[in-house]
């Protein structure tokens, strides 16, 4: 009831000014809100997990943006590797639903989005590709992709494919932490792969025709960074959303 009437405080302020509002599906640090505000302090951000259906709809009529935050598995019936389910860690049924419901809202509005980690699995996941359950037993590698925390530990090279969120971190190699034991294995058709890590993971996916809904993942969190290629992603991002004119 508190959170629902802070919404409805709130709306007054950004209802007239939907570029004002960002919508992140679970942040459960908060860091993706701190990673937000310390380029644009004044955005308003929601975190929608635990909304309720009402609150979440007032909501999403106001948002500028989406952000799909990293955490748990998706269930693997997602994508028919159902019977897998034994190489996956936690799931959250609530969450898979709602990050459903936010992808269909944002693509169906041309929301502007950003996938981070889990974030850009679901996107590929929710336009028809489907997920390395588990990368030490699906794709054995020297490098340890499951490392929690803010260090870079391995690179990730942009490929030869054109890429507007490269050009707009202004590297075509970067240093990234990372933090899964999943990944992209079928690309949706309906992304292109920009950049991979050296073992030939995805890390970086783009919409095919981005002038026509900006949409992007990276397998990496830029919010637990603070070099310049996270603060360049950043801005893009907010230049395609809130800051749109």
């Amino acid at each position: 009831m508190i959170r629902f009437l802070f919404i409805l405080l709130l709306f007054p302020v950004f209802g007239s000014s939907a570029q004002q509002l960002l919508l992140i599906s679970k942040d459960k640090n908060g860091e993706i809100q701190k990673w937000i505000r310390t380029k644009h302090p004044q955005v308003q951000t929601v975190e929608c997990f635990g909304l309720s259906k009402d609150s979440l709809e007032i909501c999403m009529k106001a948002a500028g943006g989406l952000v799909l935050g990293g955490g748990e598995d998706i269930h693997p019936a997602r994508y028919g590797k159902e019977k897998e389910i034994g190489k996956c860690g936690k799931i959250d049924l609530y969450r898979d639903s709602l990050e459903f419901h936010l992808l269909e809202w944002a693509s169906q509005n041309k929301i502007p989005t950003v996938g981070i980690c889990r974030g850009m699995q679901w996107l590929n996941v929710f336009f028809g590709g489907d997920l390395l359950v588990d990368l030490p037993s699906d794709h054995p590698s020297a490098i340890n992709h499951s490392q929690f925390g803010k260090k870079e530990v391995h690179l990730v090279k942009q490929s030869s494919t054109k890429s507007q969120l490269f050009d707009a971190m202004q590297s075509q190699e970067i240093m990234v932490n990372s933090s899964h034991h999943q990944a992209i294995g079928k690309l949706s058709a309906n992304f292109r792969a920009v950049a991979q890590s050296p073992d030939g993971i995805i890390e970086a996916i783009e919409w095919k025709t981005i002038n026509d809904w900006v949409a992007f993942g990276i397998q990496w969190h830029p919010e637990r960074l603070e070099d310049l290629p996270s603060k360049k992603l950043l801005e893009f991002f907010l230049s395609r959303s809130i800051e749109k004119k």
